[in-house]
């Protein structure tokens, strides 16, 4: 990923890959990354069905919604709004549960290279 003016980050924003089954993402960072550079970023707890179900019944989130807007995040109720950000030099390995909240945030310079391994349950319907 390359800098370009008015990018979203990796991922097009804060997404969800599925609220629905468990999945993970192995990611290894191919060069160093700052904050400068796009890391990866997760809000924890935001993975909870109970918080998905009640921000889908207060009218936080839409039915099979699974993108969001930096407004969006921070109107969820019940959601940590500061998201860990995972920086570190290249071979840094990240394993994340990604039925949570998270993005990979814009890049503000530079460049960021990075390895993503896509998990989850083929029983389930998650065939990566």
């Amino acid at each position: 990923m390359d800098f370009k003016e008015g990018n979203a980050g990796s991922g097009g924003g804060w997404h969800l890959d599925s609220p629905h089954s468990l999945q993970f993402k192995a990611i290894m960072y191919l060069s160093d990354c700052s904050a400068e550079n796009g890391p990866f970023q997760l809000i924890p707890g935001s993975h909870d069905r109970g918080l998905l179900l009640s921000l889908l019944a207060k009218g936080k989130r839409k039915p099979g919604q699974y993108r969001f807007t930096d407004a969006e995040v921070a109107a969820m109720e019940g959601v940590v709004n500061q998201p860990h950000t995972f920086t570190g030099p290249q071979g840094t390995l990240i394993l994340a549960d990604v039925t949570a909240l998270h993005r990979g945030s814009p890049i503000r310079a530079g460049s960021r290279h990075a390895l993503t391994l896509y998990c989850g349950d083929p029983a389930l319907g998650v065939d990566y």
